[in-house]
């Protein structure tokens, strides 16, 4: 009887064991599952991975719920769900890295500074930093798009809400962009790039180098702060005892701090207080 509880919690993608809780999957010593904010989410080198495609085997095209509640194995293909997204951006400033290869073989990535998801009363809206990286700015394009004859504001991500085949949020007036695309994703109207939809099809593709170009594998995934942010923790100060106790502290300096406009600077500094004992005078 118990084989068959643990069958059925299985299929029913339940939880059936308690993974090491992190702060954050910097602190992973190896890649796995980890628990981070109540969220098991599967860590990879330092980076929280929140999408996965490595084939067509794992449906993409699916429904609101689906994408809200996050669907696939951790460990393999999968979508975290959006609920769980906006629960980790919320709490902290995340950067984006898109790794992707297209299916000629070639590899690129696409960084983005800053990375947030609103709630459900917001469809899950997109905040999106500075592009950096190999692949070409798709999701937040500055100007007119090579061979992409489109008004590149109406292809800019940021500000977008969520949309899925049944529930049509995007900025289009006259089509259902997940719908007629495939997937789920934050459409405008439409996309330069679309990570969610039917794979070998333009839904599951990336513009670059003036045409859309069908992927094979991706992977989102998103990190605290920026690359080389801050130091590591000194130790603990001493302790000063005085009247009514005191506190100690530990701090971390900043080595590269944000660009201007994305989000919340990284100071100079950076400080951990924790409370003496107190003493009565």
């Amino acid at each position: 009887m118990f084989f068959v509880w643990i069958l059925l919690l299985s299929l029913y993608g339940l939880r059936t064991e308690a993974y090491q809780t992190l702060n954050n999957c910097e602190e992973a010593k190896t890649n796995g599952i980890y628990t981070i904010a109540t969220v098991d989410v599967y860590c990879e080198n330092g980076w929280l991975v929140i999408q996965r495609r490595t084939s067509g085997t794992l449906a993409f095209h699916r429904n609101w719920n689906d994408y809200v509640q996050g669907f696939g194995s951790l460990s393999g293909d999968h979508w975290l769900g959006l609920d769980n997204i906006n629960r980790l951006t919320q709490s902290n400033d995340y950067q984006l890295r898109i790794d992707m290869t297209d299916q000629t073989g070639s590899s690129s990535y696409a960084k983005y500074s800053l990375f947030k998801v609103g709630g459900v009363a917001t469809k899950y809206d997109l905040d999106l930093g500075s592009f950096s990286g190999t692949a070409g700015d798709s999701l937040t394009p500055q100007s007119s798009i090579p061979g992409l004859n489109w008004d590149y504001t109406k292809l800019n991500l940021k500000g977008s809400k969520f949309s899925t085949k049944d529930s049509d949020n995007d900025g289009s007036s006259t089509i259902n962009c997940a719908k007629k695309w495939t997937g789920g994703w934050w459409f405008n109207d439409c996309f330069a790039a679309n990570l969610n939809g039917d794979y070998n099809t333009i839904g599951f593709s990336w513009f670059s180098g003036g045409q859309y170009n069908n992927l094979a594998t991706s992977t989102m995934a998103i990190r605290n702060d920026v690359d080389g942010g801050w130091t590591s923790w000194g130790p603990w100060g001493p302790c000063s005892l005085t009247c009514r106790g005191g506190y100690t502290v530990k701090s971390r300096t900043c080595t590269n701090p944000k660009p201007a406009g994305d989000g919340k600077n990284c100071p100079g500094y950076n400080l951990v207080s924790d409370s003496c004992n107190i003493k009565e005078c």
